[in-house]
């Protein structure tokens, strides 16, 4: 589920967030976005989302262009792990994570088996099973976004896009979840785009990577190419040592 971007023009009011960018993010691969705040990397989340609609340019979804999707279609072939997750009526993490198959449920049909093994799969992969029945209004910040994850692999599509997925939970829970993530695009062909903060975790389990800065794109290409203390100073403007880590066989950063 490869993303082409051609010429994308994108403005907030009388702020240009983009100005004629081009980019392509192939099928089965894990692309990270980087950049500092303000770069744009959530406008192209939502850009790719279709929540968001260019002013100008193309944006085509395996050949096909994006407003040529209606918001069903969409659904099945993307699923967005956002930021953060608040809801306000008392739904039980069973309920939020089976609200990833509404897209594939016709119109007042209830959840079938298939649904329910789905939704039962998710779970179990991203650790919430125990708490299955609690209601996410008494959950915790880092708790809710594993059930928001889990809800997002129980919609089954063939595209992953996390915005920050990571940031309110643990080292711990932060590996498990993009361990799995990084094996479904590994097995299963699954495509993840990425938005990140933290360089050694994008490093770490990114192919390719996405750097912003001012709404333009930086630098584009596997990790081995871009991630590099010349990038990283362009981006960031903040000097660092690049170097190939033996222990998990891929490149760190240390920020000088």
């Amino acid at each position: 589920m490869g993303y082409t971007l051609k010429d994308i023009c994108f403005s907030y009011e009388n702020r240009v967030i983009f100005s004629g960018i081009s980019l392509e993010m192939e099928t089965g691969g894990f692309h990270g976005v980087l950049g500092p705040n303000g770069s744009g990397k959530t406008t192209l989340l939502d850009l790719l989302t279709g929540h968001l609609k260019p002013e100008n340019g193309n944006i085509l979804l395996d050949g096909r262009r994006l407003d040529g999707f209606d918001a069903g279609e969409l659904a099945k072939k993307c699923a967005l792990v956002p930021q953060d997750f608040r809801v306000n009526f008392p739904f039980t993490v069973a309920q939020v994570v089976m609200m990833g198959r509404y897209p594939h449920l016709g119109r007042f049909s209830a959840p079938g088996a298939k649904d329910r093994e789905l939704v039962a799969q998710a779970m179990a992969a991203t650790g919430i099973s125990d708490f299955s029945g609690r209601h996410v209004t008494e959950l915790s910040g880092g708790e809710r976004q594993r059930v928001v994850f889990a809800r997002a692999l129980a919609q089954d599509a063939a595209c992953l896009i996390l915005d920050e997925a990571t940031s309110n939970l643990d080292i711990g829970h932060t590996l498990a979840l993009m361990t799995l993530a990084a094996d479904r695009v590994k097995n299963n062909g699954l495509t993840v785009i990425s938005v990140m903060q933290d360089l050694n975790l994008a490093a770490r389990f990114c192919r390719s990577l996405v750097f912003l800065k001012n709404g333009r794109v930086a630098a584009h290409g596997p990790v081995d190419e871009v991630f590099t203390a010349s990038v990283i100073k362009e981006v960031f403007d903040v000097s660092s040592s690049v170097y190939f880590d033996e222990i998990i066989h891929c490149k760190q950063v240390t920020i000088l």
